[in-house]
């Protein structure tokens, strides 16, 4: 009898172990979106881009999408270097977040571009962009509009 207790017990701690593994892994969804900002556009400009710093305090994850009223499209697009020619593309299957990182949308690299504004972009002024996750639910972020030259 006292074997068969023993597995019982050892089998218990088991389980609790388990559920304490299970409640310690990060859910999707937990962002600091900090510096949020877009560059001003004029109102006939083809396109303007939007930054922010992206920390991911959940589990790993994907922007995959970003909206915004102001403009008929944004798309989540990368910038690399090809034979000393800076490229600009929409980033295939979304932007990795990985749990515990922060990413950095900035000019130059990884950035959110509006495609075909609807109306002028003043500075100082605050649009919304909404950001959707492969797994978090979508987040919409305010963006202050900076100078057209703003690199920061």
């Amino acid at each position: 009898m006292r074997g068969r207790n023993m597995r019982i017990a050892l089998g218990l701690a088991g389980l609790i172990g388990l559920a304490g593994c299970s409640q310690s892994a990060r859910e999707p969804g937990d962002f600091a979106i900090e510096d949020a900002w877009a560059r001003a556009a004029a109102e006939d400009a083809p396109v303007s881009a939007g930054y922010a710093r992206i920390e991911n305090r959940g589990g790993d994850d994907r922007l995959v999408s970003a909206s915004t009223p102001v403009a008929a499209e944004a798309q989540i697009h990368s910038v690399t270097m090809e034979d000393g020619v800076m490229r600009m593309r929409e980033t295939e299957g979304g932007l990795s977040l990985p749990g515990g990182e922060t990413v950095e949308l900035r000019p130059g690299g990884y950035h959110i571009m509006l495609m075909q504004p609807n109306r002028a972009l003043a500075e100082g002024e605050h649009i919304p962009i909404t950001l959707t996750f492969e797994r978090a639910a979508p987040v919409t972020v305010d963006f202050i509009i900076r100078p057209i030259g703003a690199d920061r």
